[in-house]
């Protein structure tokens, strides 16, 4: 529960501005309203929980080492996001590369929502340099996101992945439905903390201690395991070294929950603009992109007498 609580709280400050406020059900089922935390602070009380689930594990079962492992995943992403790289690769170095915390859907419980939102309901598609700035997902030829395309026929492979039509589900502007193939059945399970991430989270750190050739070789085992990715070249300055780093995260970690967050880090901790990291220009259903680095807060949460909206809506 503490990896939980952790792994949460965390995704809770990626997604939302600043001014979160974390509530608390008592024990006799009433609800104590949180006030509104920054986001250092809701991160804090991230790394609180993750080091409090740490502390309780000290035995060497299968089951002790999986949670033991997710919750040193979940603290290096913390620490990521309080910018401190070091102390997120000592938290990530114990997990072992082969590592897999998962969450296991079933007909009977729930589908896997991409899986459901993609392949099933045609609701979404997969990326292609969306608004200018996002990565070309559908012709990167990249087999760690394999791509099914249903037109101008749906294919076998489309089929079997639950593709039932070759449009976007209604709408009104020529976007191409592209599949996503990681996840080809409803009941498909999901890596929600693994060793993958955790040598990112290494290579990361090398790259901020300024291990350029560290950094490129911890990228380049993880890209050994995979047939059909060629190893990559020093990218020969910071900044291209940099775009390098949060390319192969996407990649690595598509659909899982981290690209928001490493698009604000990347302002926060790089230097880096909104306007060269989030969509611009005009938007495919009408309008134009906006320039917002967070999910608008939802109503429930408006709700809380004790939020008085976002203390600021920066990165």
């Amino acid at each position: 529960m503490y990896f939980v609580e952790a792994y949460l709280e965390n995704l809770l400050a990626e997604s939302f501005c600043s001014g979160i406020p974390f509530s608390t059900v008592l024990l006799d089922g009433t609800e104590e309203l949180g006030t509104p935390l920054t986001s250092v602070q809701s991160y804090e009380r991230a790394l609180a929980h993750a080091d409090s689930g740490l502390a309780l594990i000290t035995g060497t079962t299968a089951n002790d080492v999986k949670i033991r492992s997710a919750l040193a995943v979940v603290k290096g992403r913390i620490l990521l996001n309080l910018n401190r790289p070091a102390d997120a690769a000592t938290a990530a170095a114990a997990v072992a590369s082969s590592f897999s915390y998962t969450n296991a859907h079933s007909q009977t419980t729930r589908d896997v929502t991409m899986w459901a939102m993609n392949n099933s309901a045609r609701r979404y598609t997969v990326g292609q340099s969306e608004g200018t700035n996002g990565l070309p997902f559908h012709t990167g030829a990249d087999p760690r996101l394999p791509i099914c395309n249903p037109r101008p026929t749906l294919s076998t492979a489309c089929r079997n992945a639950g593709v039932t039509s070759t449009v976007v589900f209604n709408n009104g502007s020529p976007t191409l439905l592209y599949v996503q193939m990681i996840w080809t059945t409803r009941d498909a399970n999901v890596a929600v903390a693994n060793g993958t991430e955790a040598r990112l989270i290494e290579a990361e750190a090398l790259l901020r201690a300024g291990d350029n050739a560290g950094f490129l070789a911890k990228l380049n085992a993880l890209r050994a395991g995979v047939t059909g990715l060629a190893p990559l070249a020093d990218a020969g300055s910071a900044a291209a070294r940099q775009d390098q780093l949060f390319r192969e995260r996407a990649y690595w970690l598509f659909s899982t929950g981290h690209r928001l967050g490493d698009l604000r880090r990347l302002i926060r901790q790089y230097g880096r603009s909104q306007a060269t990291l989030f969509p611009v220009g005009p938007f495919a259903e009408g309008g134009t992109y906006g320039t917002d680095v967070n999910l608008p807060v939802p109503q429930a949460e408006r709700n809380n007498p004790n939020f008085q909206g976002c203390l600021d809506r920066n990165a």
